[in-house]
C-alpha cells in the first residue's frame, strides 16, 4: 500500500531522446507518488513524447548541445514542487521502495538538501561483473541554488556555496538498464560519452572522476589501452576515501585482466583484501574469483563462490542487496550475482542442467533483469526444452527489449517461421522491421530486404540506421551488384568488412570489433558462405594482431577447427599470442603430440608467465613424459610468481575449458 498522505509535493523530472522503450517504465515506477512531470526532449523522432504526454507530462523540447548539466538544469526551471525526483530514461525506482521514499524525505531535517540514492546497473553476464551499485543524489530539495555540473556523468551541486550538497545516505535504489549490451550498442553510448569527456579532458585533463568515467567508457568499447592510459593518468591521486575508489580498483584490476597482465591484477586484489580486511569488504574476494573466471579456471570460480558466500552469511550479513561501501560497491546486486557468475562457469563446462536451475532461481527473485531472458533461452535450446521457452514468451509483462533478446537467441536455434508470431508482437516498429529484415535474408528475399532497409535509411550520418545500411548492402551483394552502393558507404567500417569479400585492397582497414560485429550479424542472417569468405579473406590481413583476435572470437562462438586453423597461418606468419600458443598446445596435447605441445606452451609462457592454464597444461605435459626435472621447475617457477596460491590446491581444483 503506498502512503498518500505526504506532506510536501514532489516532481518527476526526466530528460530523453528516443526512449520510447524506456520511457513508460520510468513514468510508471513514480506515477502515484509524484504530483507533477517533467519531461525535457532533445530531438525524439520515435514516440516518446506522445508516452510521455499520455502520462499527463509536460514536455519542453530543446536543442541537444552536448551538455547533459545544461539540459537537466533547463529542467529544474520548469519545477513547482518542494522535492525533485530525476531519473534518466533507462531508470526506474525498485518497486519495492516507494514509501521508504517518501518517509526518508518526510523525516529529513531543514538543512538537508539532497539523500543519496543506490544506482543498481545492471550489466550483461558474459565476460563481466554482472552489476555494480554506485550513489548518487536523485532525489533532492527545489532550491535555486541545487544545480548540475559537468557536461556529462554530471553532479548535483550546491553553485551558490561551490560544495556538494548537505546529504543523507539512503538505501533508496534505482534500478539501470542502460549498461545492458544489447540496448548499449543500438545507441552508441559509449562512443557518445566518449567524445563529450574527450572535450572536457582537453580543458582539465588531470581530473579524476571524469579519467575514470572516459576509462570506463573504453573499456566497454573493448579498448583497454587507452582504458589503462587513463586509469594511470590519475593513479597517483588515488585514495581509498575518495567516493570513487572502489570503482577505480575494480576498473584497474578488469583492465588488466583483459589485458593479459594477470599479475599485476593479483597484486592489487590481494593488497585490497588485506586492507580492508577488517571492515567487512567482501568485494575484493569476489575480484579474486573473477581473476580466475578470467583465466577459465571454472571450478574454483564455483568452489570459491560457494565459500564466499558462506563467509557473508557468518560475517552476518543481513542486507539481501550484498555491498561494501556505503557510498560505491563492486559487487552491487547481491547473492543472485552469485549464481549468475556461477551459472556462468557451468554453462562454459557444459553443465546445463546446474545452470538452468540457477537461472530459475534468479528468476524468482527478479524477474526484471533483460540479460536473463537471453541466457535462459539459451541455456533452454541447448536442452531442447523449446516447450519452456514458449511458456517464457507467455508473460505479459515482458517488454519489447525482453522479447529481443529472446529473438535474437530464436535467430541462431529455431526455424523462421516461429519467429515471425514473436516479431510481429513487437510494439516498437524500428525494432519489428531490423528482424524483420533479418528474415528477408534468411531466407533469400533479397529484393524485399533492399526495399525495407532502403525505407530506414535517412542518411549516412544516422547512426540509428546503421544495422539496415548493413543488411542493405548484403542484399545487393547477394544479387551481385556491389558498385552502384560502394560509394555510398565508403565511411561505414562495419560496412567495409563486406568489401574485404570481393575485393582485398581493402583488408587492412578492417577493424577487430567491426569484423566480431560483422560475423555475428551475418550468422544472426545464416550467411555462413560470407564468414567463410572473411576467414579465408583474414589470410591476407597484416595486421595480425586483429586477425589473431577475430581468430580467438571465432574459437569461442563460431567453428572451433576453422579457428585453429586461421591461428596455425598467424603462428607461421610469426605473431606469437599466448592465448592462441596456449590453445594449440592443448589441442595438440589431446593428439597425443606432446613434444610438440611442449614447444609451443614454453613459448606461451615466456611471452606471458602469469597465465595460470599455461602452467597447469606443462605440468600435465611434464607429468605424462615422466619429465621430473621440468615438473619441479615449473611448479617452483608458478610459485615465485604467485606466493599466494598452492600449485598442489591448484592442479586438484583448477578445470579448463576448451
Amino acid at each position: 500500500m503506498i502512503k498518500k498522505d505526504k506532506d510536501f509535493s514532489l516532481a518527476l523530472c526526466v530528460i530523453t531522446k528516443n526512449e520510447e522503450n524506456f520511457i513508460g517504465g520510468c513514468i510508471e515506477s513514480v506515477i502515484d507518488v509524484v504530483d507533477e512531470i517533467i519531461l525535457v526532449d532533445t530531438g525524439s523522432t520515435d514516440s516518446t513524447k506522445e508516452i510521455a504526454f499520455r502520462y499527463g507530462a509536460k514536455v519542453i523540447e530543446t536543442v541537444w548541445e552536448d551538455d547533459f548539466s545544461k539540459v537537466k538544469n533547463l529542467a529544474l526551471d520548469y519545477v513547482n514542487t518542494d522535492w525533485i525526483i530525476f531519473l534518466d530514461a533507462d531508470e526506474r525506482l525498485h518497486p519495492e521502495d516507494k514509501n521508504k521514499m517518501l518517509e526518508t524525505i518526510s523525516k529529513c531535517a531543514d538543512n538537508t538538501e539532497a539523500i543519496l540514492t543506490k544506482i543498481l546497473n545492471y550489466q550483461d553476464v558474459y565476460c563481466s561483473v554482472t552489476g555494480e551499485i554506485h550513489s548518487n543524489y536523485r532525489i533532492f530539495k527545489n532550491k535555486k541554488s541545487l544545480r548540475f555540473v559537468y557536461p556529462i556523468h554530471e553532479n548535483l551541486f550546491n553553485i551558490e556555496e561551490n560544495r556538494p550538497p548537505v546529504s543523507v545516505i539512503s538505501d533508496i535504489r534505482i534500478i539501470h538498464l542502460g549498461y545492458i549490451n544489447f540496448i548499449t550498442n543500438k545507441r552508441q553510448k559509449s562512443k557518445r560519452n566518449i567524445t563529450i569527456l574527450e572535450r572536457y579532458l582537453e580543458k582539465d585533463p588531470n581530473n579524476f572522476f571524469q579519467n575514470l568515467n572516459i576509462a570506463v567508457e573504453y573499456y566497454r568499447l573493448g579498448d583497454y589501452e587507452k582504458a589503462l592510459f587513463h586509469l594511470l593518468r590519475i593513479k597517483e591521486q588515488f585514495s581509498v576515501f575518495n567516493l570513487s575508489a572502489s570503482r577505480y580498483l575494480k576498473f584497474l584490476i578488469l583492465t588488466y585482466l583483459q589485458l593479459g597482465k594477470y599479475k599485476e591484477a593479483y597484486d592489487i586484489i590481494i593488497t585490497a583484501k588485506r586492507f580492508f580486511a577488517n571492515v567487512g569488504n567482501f568485494d575484493y574476494y569476489f575480484l579474486e574469483i573473477l581473476w580466475y573466471y578470467y583465466q577459465n579456471l571454472f571450478l574454483i570460480c564455483i568452489k570459491k563462490i560457494d565459500e564466499l558466500i558462506q563467509l557473508i552469511k557468518k560475517g552476518g550479513e543481513n542486507d539481501k542487496d550484498i555491498h561494501i561501501f556505503n557510498i560505491n560497491s563492486v559487487i552491487g546486486l547481491g547473492e543472485k550475482e552469485f549464481k549468475i557468475l556461477k551459472a556462468e562457469c557451468y554453462e562454459r563446462l557444459k553443465k546445463y542442467k546446474e545452470v538452468l536451475n540457477l537461472f530459475y532461481e534468479v528468476a524468482k527473485e527478479q524477474s526484471d533483469i533483460h540479460f536473463l531472458f537471453s541466457n535462459l533461452a539459451q541455456v533452454l535450446v541447448n536442452l531442447y526444452k523449446y516447450d519452456e521457452i514458449s511458456r517464457l514468451l507467455d508473460r505479459e509483462y515482458l517488454s519489447d527489449i525482453d522479447k529481443a533478446v529472446l529473438i535474437h537467441t530464436y535467430l541462431e536455434n529455431r526455424t523462421d517461421n516461429e519467429i515471425e508470431e514473436l516479431i510481429e508482437s513487437l510494439s516498437n516498429n524500428q525494432l519489428k522491421e531490423y528482424f524483420k529484415c533479418i528474415l528477408f535474408l534468411r531466407k533469400e528475399k533479397w529484393n524485399e530486404a533492399i526495399e525495407l532497409a532502403a525505407s530506414r535509411i535517412k542518411d549516412d550520418s544516422n547512426t540509428e540506421n546503421e544495422e539496415f545500411e548493413f543488411f542493405y548492402y548484403i542484399a545487393f551483394l547477394k544479387l551481385g551488384n556491389i558498385s552502384s552502393i560502394s560509394e555510398m558507404f565508403k565511411n561505414n567500417k562495419s560496412i567495409s568488412v563486406i568489401d574485404t569479400l570481393i575485393n582485398k585492397k581493402f583488408i587492412n582497414r578492417l577493424e577487430s570489433n567491426s569484423i566480431k560485429n560483422v560475423i555475428t550479424a551475418l550468422k544472426k542472417c545464416n550467411q555462413r558462405d560470407l564468414i567463410e569468405s572473411i576467414i579465408n579473406n583474414l589470410k591476407y590481413y597484416k595486421d595480425l594482431k586483429v586477425t589473431a583476435e577475430t581468430a580467438l572470437y571465432l574459437y569461442e562462438t563460431y567453428d572451433k577447427l576453422k579457428a585453429i586453423e586461421l591461428m596455425i597461418h598467424i603462428v607461421r606468419e610469426g605473431y606469437l599470442d599466448y592465448r592462441i600458443l596456449y590453445i594449440l598446445a592443448d589441442h595438440l596435447k589431446r593428439a597425443h603430440e606432446y613434444h610438440e605441445a611442449i614447444n609451443l606452451a614454453e613459448a606461451a609462457l615466456a611471452i606471458n608467465s602469469s597465465y595460470v592454464p599455461t602452467y597447469i597444461l606443462l605440468y600435465e605435459l611434464y607429468s605424462a613424459l615422466s619429465l621430473t626435472q621440468k615438473v619441479d621447475f615449473i611448479i617452483d617457477k608458478f610459485c615465485e610468481t604467485y606466493t599466494g596460491i598452492d600449485f598442489n590446491w591448484l592442479i586438484e581444483n583448477s578445470s579448463k575449458y576448451i
